[in-house]
Protein backbone atom coordinates (compact mmCIF):
# COMPACT_ATOMS: atom_id res chain seq x y z
CA UNK A 1 0.00 0.00 0.00
CA UNK A 2 1.35 3.45 -0.66
CA UNK A 3 2.67 5.34 2.21
CA UNK A 4 -0.32 8.25 1.42
CA UNK A 5 -2.98 5.46 1.90
CA UNK A 6 -1.58 4.02 5.00
CA UNK A 7 -0.88 7.80 6.56
CA UNK A 8 -4.62 8.81 5.71
CA UNK A 9 -5.88 5.38 7.01
CA UNK A 10 -4.14 6.29 10.54
CA UNK A 11 -5.33 9.74 11.07
CA UNK A 12 -8.83 8.71 10.24
CA UNK A 13 -8.29 5.81 12.86
CA UNK A 14 -6.85 8.33 14.56
CA UNK A 15 -9.83 11.03 14.25
CA UNK A 16 -7.03 14.22 13.14
CA UNK A 17 -6.26 16.04 10.94
CA UNK A 18 -2.97 15.89 9.58
CA UNK A 19 -0.06 18.31 9.31
CA UNK A 20 1.83 18.49 5.33
CA UNK A 21 4.54 20.75 4.90
CA UNK A 22 6.37 22.12 2.22
CA UNK A 23 9.68 23.40 0.89
CA UNK A 24 11.51 23.74 -2.38
CA UNK A 25 14.11 21.09 -2.97
CA UNK A 26 17.81 22.56 -2.75
CA UNK A 27 17.09 25.63 -1.39
CA UNK A 28 19.28 27.13 -0.21
CA UNK A 29 21.94 24.30 -0.94
CA UNK A 30 21.46 20.08 -1.31
CA UNK A 31 23.02 19.46 2.60
CA UNK A 32 20.44 22.19 3.93
CA UNK A 33 17.37 20.41 2.26
CA UNK A 34 18.10 16.84 3.27
CA UNK A 35 19.15 17.94 6.74
CA UNK A 36 15.59 20.26 6.67
CA UNK A 37 13.75 16.90 4.52
CA UNK A 38 14.78 14.48 7.78
CA UNK A 39 14.14 17.11 10.45
CA UNK A 40 10.16 17.67 9.36
CA UNK A 41 10.20 13.81 9.07
CA UNK A 42 11.14 13.30 12.99
CA UNK A 43 9.60 16.66 14.29
CA UNK A 44 6.31 14.36 13.23
CA UNK A 45 5.28 16.00 10.04
CA UNK A 46 2.35 13.43 8.19
CA UNK A 47 3.49 13.98 4.48
CA UNK A 48 6.27 16.03 3.17
CA UNK A 49 5.37 17.89 0.05
CA UNK A 50 9.42 18.63 -1.96
CA UNK A 51 9.41 21.75 -4.61
CA UNK A 52 10.92 19.95 -7.56
CA UNK A 53 12.41 23.34 -9.02
CA UNK A 54 11.75 24.91 -11.86
CA UNK A 55 13.30 27.90 -14.12
CA UNK A 56 9.40 29.32 -14.88
CA UNK A 57 7.68 28.33 -11.60
CA UNK A 58 4.87 30.77 -13.33
CA UNK A 59 1.94 29.25 -11.24
CA UNK A 60 3.70 30.17 -7.52
CA UNK A 61 3.91 33.31 -5.85
CA UNK A 62 7.18 35.05 -4.98
CA UNK A 63 8.47 33.73 -2.32
CA UNK A 64 8.04 30.46 -3.70
CA UNK A 65 9.44 31.62 -6.98
CA UNK A 66 12.42 33.10 -5.35
CA UNK A 67 13.02 29.52 -3.65
CA UNK A 68 13.03 27.90 -7.17
CA UNK A 69 15.52 30.43 -8.57
CA UNK A 70 17.68 29.61 -5.58
CA UNK A 71 17.71 25.98 -5.84
CA UNK A 72 18.66 26.12 -9.63
CA UNK A 73 21.94 28.10 -8.91
CA UNK A 74 22.64 25.73 -6.32
CA UNK A 75 22.61 23.20 -9.28
CA UNK A 76 19.60 21.58 -8.07
CA UNK A 77 17.88 19.35 -10.74
CA UNK A 78 14.86 16.48 -11.17
CA UNK A 79 18.02 13.96 -10.26
CA UNK A 80 19.39 15.46 -7.23
CA UNK A 81 15.75 15.98 -5.78
CA UNK A 82 14.77 11.71 -6.24
CA UNK A 83 18.35 11.54 -4.86
CA UNK A 84 17.39 13.42 -1.62
CA UNK A 85 13.79 11.69 -1.19
CA UNK A 86 16.23 8.12 -1.49
CA UNK A 87 18.72 9.52 1.05
CA UNK A 88 15.22 10.00 3.36
CA UNK A 89 14.62 6.74 2.64
CA UNK A 90 17.88 5.34 4.44
CA UNK A 91 16.58 6.58 7.92
CA UNK A 92 12.65 6.83 7.68
CA UNK A 93 10.46 4.63 5.53
CA UNK A 94 7.17 5.67 6.69
CA UNK A 95 6.40 9.52 6.12
CA UNK A 96 5.38 10.09 2.70
CA UNK A 97 6.61 12.60 -0.07
CA UNK A 98 4.66 14.16 -2.38
CA UNK A 99 6.84 16.17 -5.21
CA UNK A 100 5.00 18.85 -6.94
CA UNK A 101 6.42 20.57 -9.68
CA UNK A 102 5.75 21.61 -13.12
CA UNK A 103 5.46 19.46 -16.59
CA UNK A 104 8.41 20.44 -18.32
CA UNK A 105 11.52 18.88 -15.75
CA UNK A 106 9.44 15.78 -16.10
CA UNK A 107 9.49 15.32 -19.98
CA UNK A 108 12.96 16.27 -20.08
CA UNK A 109 13.78 13.52 -17.76
CA UNK A 110 11.36 11.21 -19.53
CA UNK A 111 7.93 10.62 -17.86
CA UNK A 112 8.18 6.75 -17.58
CA UNK A 113 11.81 6.75 -16.52
CA UNK A 114 10.80 9.72 -14.09
CA UNK A 115 8.02 8.01 -12.62
CA UNK A 116 10.30 4.68 -12.36
CA UNK A 117 12.78 6.36 -10.85
CA UNK A 118 10.69 8.36 -8.34
CA UNK A 119 9.29 5.01 -6.75
CA UNK A 120 12.22 3.72 -6.50
CA UNK A 121 13.68 6.62 -4.94
CA UNK A 122 10.40 6.64 -2.17
CA UNK A 123 8.73 9.42 -3.64
CA UNK A 124 4.56 8.50 -3.10
CA UNK A 125 3.20 10.97 -4.99
CA UNK A 126 3.27 13.70 -7.61
CA UNK A 127 1.48 17.08 -8.59
CA UNK A 128 2.13 18.60 -11.69
CA UNK A 129 0.75 22.12 -11.48
CA UNK A 130 0.60 22.76 -15.37
CA UNK A 131 -0.84 19.56 -16.40
CA UNK A 132 -3.81 19.94 -17.66
CA UNK A 133 -6.84 17.10 -16.83
CA UNK A 134 -7.71 16.42 -20.55
CA UNK A 135 -4.22 15.47 -21.23
CA UNK A 136 -3.47 13.65 -17.83
CA UNK A 137 -4.32 9.88 -18.27
CA UNK A 138 -1.52 8.84 -20.07
CA UNK A 139 0.73 10.31 -16.84
CA UNK A 140 -1.69 8.76 -14.57
CA UNK A 141 -1.40 5.23 -16.43
CA UNK A 142 2.45 5.76 -16.17
CA UNK A 143 1.97 7.02 -12.39
CA UNK A 144 -0.18 4.08 -11.07
CA UNK A 145 1.90 1.47 -12.91
CA UNK A 146 4.74 2.58 -11.03
CA UNK A 147 2.89 3.29 -7.43
CA UNK A 148 2.81 6.73 -7.28
CA UNK A 149 -0.58 9.06 -6.87
CA UNK A 150 -0.85 11.65 -9.28
CA UNK A 151 -3.01 14.48 -7.86
CA UNK A 152 -4.60 17.32 -9.37
CA UNK A 153 -6.04 20.24 -8.49
CA UNK A 154 -8.74 22.76 -9.33
CA UNK A 155 -9.49 26.14 -9.28
CA UNK A 156 -11.90 28.69 -7.28
CA UNK A 157 -13.43 29.73 -10.72
CA UNK A 158 -13.63 25.39 -11.89
CA UNK A 159 -17.30 23.95 -12.03
CA UNK A 160 -17.48 20.60 -11.06
CA UNK A 161 -17.03 19.38 -15.29
CA UNK A 162 -12.94 18.68 -14.13
CA UNK A 163 -13.89 16.85 -10.94
CA UNK A 164 -16.59 14.71 -13.13
CA UNK A 165 -13.82 13.71 -15.22
CA UNK A 166 -11.33 12.48 -12.90
CA UNK A 167 -14.06 10.23 -11.70
CA UNK A 168 -12.78 6.61 -10.62
CA UNK A 169 -9.31 9.13 -9.35
CA UNK A 170 -7.71 9.45 -5.65
CA UNK A 171 -8.08 12.66 -4.47
CA UNK A 172 -5.63 14.06 -1.42
CA UNK A 173 -6.06 17.01 0.68
CA UNK A 174 -3.02 19.02 0.59
CA UNK A 175 -3.65 22.56 2.09
CA UNK A 176 -1.46 24.87 -0.29
CA UNK A 177 -2.82 28.22 -0.59
CA UNK A 178 -6.16 28.66 -0.59
CA UNK A 179 -6.95 31.81 -2.37
CA UNK A 180 -5.71 30.16 -5.54
CA UNK A 181 -7.35 26.71 -5.41
CA UNK A 182 -9.72 24.28 -3.25
CA UNK A 183 -10.36 20.33 -3.59
CA UNK A 184 -12.29 18.53 -5.55
CA UNK A 185 -14.90 17.37 -2.67
CA UNK A 186 -17.35 14.98 -4.30
CA UNK A 187 -18.63 11.56 -3.30
CA UNK A 188 -16.33 10.00 -5.73
CA UNK A 189 -12.33 10.38 -5.45
CA UNK A 190 -11.42 12.97 -7.44
CA UNK A 191 -7.90 14.54 -8.89
CA UNK A 192 -7.06 17.99 -8.64
CA UNK A 193 -6.66 20.21 -11.59
CA UNK A 194 -4.62 23.62 -12.62
CA UNK A 195 -4.60 25.82 -15.57
CA UNK A 196 -2.50 25.00 -18.10
CA UNK A 197 0.76 27.05 -18.52
CA UNK A 198 2.98 25.74 -21.57
CA UNK A 199 5.72 23.99 -20.75
CA UNK A 200 9.12 26.38 -20.58
CA UNK A 201 12.54 25.87 -21.44
CA UNK A 202 14.18 24.16 -18.23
Amino acid sequence: MNRIDQTLARLRSEARSGLATYFTAGDPDYASSLTLLRGLAQAGADLIELGLPFSDPVADGPTIQAAHIRARAAGQTAARTLALVAELRETDATTPVVLMGYLNPVMQYGIERFMNDAAEAGVDGLILVDLPIEHAPPYDDTARTAGLHLIRMTAPTSDDMPCRGAQGCQWLHLPRHPHRHHRCRQRHRGRRRSRHHPPAPA
